[in-house]
């Protein structure tokens, strides 16, 4: 008997073989890319969640600092229980006056992903239309000669001269609160002593400052006024409307308040004094030219607070800007808006109180004392003048208000804590990404 057997070819055996070899590395293959995919899209996942705290850390901190602000602007004193009962878990803030209104808060959030912190540099500005607290602003310029001295004092703690103490090299000052602007070039001379910030909306990149509007009140004109010479005038309190108004050498004009005084010039002579009552209220005078004060003469209350005297100086329809001249040994107490004039301080003259022109001179040791308590609260308009998302482990110090913190490059996990398109609220009109910080004597 004949058995057959059938017999596969070896060539197809082969082909089975290669086949089989060919499938075992598809699926090797396809498992390392699905493995792959799985592990990038972990990864991705867990980056993702990352940035996602690390944002709601950022916005908790910015929050914290926007309520910071919010304080500071409304006149509130701000301590360590501000935020109790705002339902802010998680956010500690560190305030640190650093004198002459600047503001250096630090703000620290704390999330499941870690810790951010975010420092801003606060500075008043000043308003359009509001001439509050102690402020010099020079709208096209500002120049402060040699050995001239701006600071700024409280009136309500009583004058001057009792309140400033003996500083650096024995030059006498009160308070570093005094806060100077210009939209121009602002020139600063050699030993030039300002205690208190000053800001160039230009190199700052802000907004400008505006003149404020200045409405002279209608009443009927009257004659001139001449005071004679080493003579007392009383003028009753009222509307009181006159051409010039001189007040010879050595006399004085006696103001009852409440007063309105509307004149063509002002021009106190040699020791002349114009002199305000303040006890029943305040007097505004408005010029609608010239305001000169000679030598030794004097413009004062006497209460000897600003806020009792406003001095407003327009221009008038036919003539050209007016001009605001205090000459040495002078002296001024309240109020003065000159947005369309020139302002020269005299050597040795004295000047408290608060000021906007268009121009403002110094001259060579001339003093100007800023009065604090012209300030109302609910005014304060607070700029961010610098922001900064600190790494970690760096030390915050007041000091970084005159050398900013540099924003590092990159973090641990090589992107920039604090990219452009997530600039906070309160940086988004910068045109730039920058820590810029006020110029600071």
């Amino acid at each position: 008997m004949i058995l057959l057997r059938n017999r596969i070819p070896a060539t197809k055996s082969r082909q089975r073989g290669v086949a089989l070899v060919a499938v075992s590395l598809m699926v090797v293959v396809l498992a390392g890319l699905s493995l792959s995919l799985f592990i990038a899209s972990s990864s991705w996942s867990k980056e993702q969640r990352a940035r996602g705290a690390r944002l709601q850390t950022l916005y908790a901190a910015e929050a914290g600092i926007a309520e910071v602000m919010a304080a500071l602007e409304s006149g509130q004193i701000w301590d360590e229980d501000s935020l109790i009962g705002l339902g802010m878990e998680g956010v500690t803030l560190d305030v640190q006056d650093l004198g002459g209104g600047a503001t250096s808060v630090v703000a620290t959030a704390t999330g499941s992903d870690g810790k951010t912190r975010l420092q801003v540099f606060l500075a008043p500005v000043a308003t359009e239309g509001a001439l509050e607290g102690p402020v010099l602003i020079g709208l096209e310029g500002l120049r402060v000669r040699c050995n001239a001295l701006v600071d700024s004092y409280r009136s309500s703690l009583g004058r001057y001269a009792r309140q400033a103490e003996a500083g650096q090299h024995g030059h006498r000052f009160a308070r570093e609160g005094a806060q100077l602007y210009s939209n121009g070039r602002i020139v600063l001379e050699a030993n030039a002593r300002i205690h208190g910030v000053v800001v160039s909306t230009q190199e700052q990149a802000l907004d400008p400052i505006l003149a404020p509007e200045v409405e002279v009140p209608e009443i009927d004109r009257g004659g001139h006024l001449v005071v004679p010479h080493h003579d007392i005038v009383h003028l009753r309190s009222g509307h009181h409307r006159f051409g010039a108004l001189e007040i010879g050498r050595g006399s004085t004009l006696m103001v009852r308040g409440p007063a309105t005084i509307v004149v063509d010039s002002l021009v106190l002579l040699q020791r002349g004094a114009l002199r305000i009552d303040d006890a029943e209220g305040p007097v505004s005078i408005y010029s609608r030219g010239e305001l000169r004060l000679e030598e030794g003469a004097c413009l004062t209350p006497n209460s000897k607070l600003p806020q009792s005297v406003s001095v407003t100086v327009a221009a008038c329809d036919d003539e050209g800007p007016p001009s605001v001249t205090m000459d040495p040994n002078s002296a001024f107490i309240g109020v003065l808006e000159a947005p369309l004039a020139d302002v020269h301080i005299g050597s040795t003259a004295q000047f408290f109180g608060a000021l906007v022109a268009r121009r403002v001179d110094l001259r060579a040791r001339s003093e100007v004392h800023l009065d604090e308590d012209l300030q109302r609260p609910g005014t304060t308009a607070l700029k961010v003048m610098a922001w900064h998302v600190l790494p970690p482990g760096a030390a915050v110090s007041g000091a970084a208000y005159l050398s900013p913190v540099p924003v590092p490059e990159a973090d641990s996990e090589g992107e920039r804590p604090r990219p452009m398109d997530e600039r906070p609220h309160w940086a988004e009109d910068r045109p730039e990404h920058r820590d810029p910080a006020p110029h600071r004597r």
